[in-house]
C-alpha cells in the first residue's frame, strides 16, 4: 500500500504538519534513528442525506460493512445491513452499507437511493480498509476541509475493540485545532497520533448534506 500511495501523494498540502509538536517527544541523540515511512491518501465523505449520518471507518476485523453495529444506527432507514449478509441480500439493497464496484463505501435509505459515500481516490477505500488489518499505520496529521462551518464541530472518535472484549476510546475535537485568525475558515490541520489496525477505527458524524475531505498524513 505505501507503495502505491507514495506515488500518488502530494505533501505540499501537508507542509503545515509538525510530528514532533505537543503530541510527539523531540529526538534523542542516545537513540539510533528509527526510519520511518510517510505517506499520504485523501478520504471524501459525502452525505446526501437529509439528517446526520455516523460511519465507521476502517476497523477491518469487525467493520459495520460486514458486522452489523446498530450503536451508530441513527437514522430509520439508512440502518448499515451488512449487503454481504443473508439480511442484506434479502434488502436488496436497500439499507444496506457494502461497496460499489468501483471501491466506494456505500450505504443507501428505505427507497434504495444512496445516502452515504466514502472514497479514497489513491487506492480505493474497500482496498485501504483491507489493506489497514494486513500493514498496520499511524495517523500523524489530518488537514480536514468542510463545505459548513457546524461541521468542524463533529468529534472524531478513535476506538480499539479486540475479540478479548477490551475497548477504549480517544475523543478529538477538530474545532480545537482551529485558528479563527486564519484565512481558509472551512480547513482545519490537526495535529494527531491514531494507530489503524484490524481491531481500530474511527466513529464519525457527517452533516446532512455535508461533503467532507480528509488529506491523511500516515507513517509505519
Amino acid at each position: 500500500m505505501f507503495e502505491d500511495l507514495e506515488a500518488a501523494s502530494s505533501y505540499d498540502d501537508m507542509a503545515s504538519y509538525d510530528p514532533d509538536a505537543q503530541m510527539f517527544t523531540g529526538p534523542n541523540p542516545n537513540t539510533p534513528k528509527v526510519v520511518r515511512q510517510k505517506a499520504s491518501f485523501d478520504l471524501n465523505m459525502v452525505n446526501s442525506s437529509a439528517e446526520p449520518l455516523t460511519i465507521e471507518l476502517f476497523n477491518e476485523l469487525r467493520s459495520f460493512v460486514e458486522n452489523l453495529n446498530p450503536s451508530i444506527v441513527t437514522s430509520a432507514t439508512v440502518t448499515y445491513i451488512p449487503e454481504s449478509s443473508n439480511e442484506g441480500i434479502i434488502a436488496a439493497g436497500v439499507g444496506i452499507i457494502g461497496y460499489t464496484k468501483e471501491g466506494k463505501l456505500l450505504a443507501t435509505g428505505a427507497a434504495g437511493a444512496t445516502k452515504l459515500t466514502v472514497d479514497c481516490p489513491q487506492y480505493t477505500y474497500r482496498a485501504l480498509q483491507k489493506s489497514s488489518g494486513r500493514r498496520p499505520f499511524r495517523i500523524v496529521g489530518i488537514r480536514m476541509t468542510v463545505q459548513n462551518d457546524a461541521q468542524i464541530d463533529n468529534e472524531i472518535v478513535h476506538f480499539t475493540s479486540n475479540f478479548l472484549g477490551a475497548s477504549n476510546r480517544n475523543v478529538l475535537s477538530p474545532r480545537t485545532f482551529f485558528n479563527p485568525q486564519q484565512f481558509q475558515s472551512l480547513i482545519v490541520d490537526i495535529q494527531a497520533n491514531f494507530p489503524i489496525d484490524d481491531q481500530k477505527g474511527f466513529y464519525y458524524t457527517v452533516n446532512a448534506g455535508e461533503t467532507v475531505k480528509w488529506n491523511v498524513l500516515i507513517e509505519r
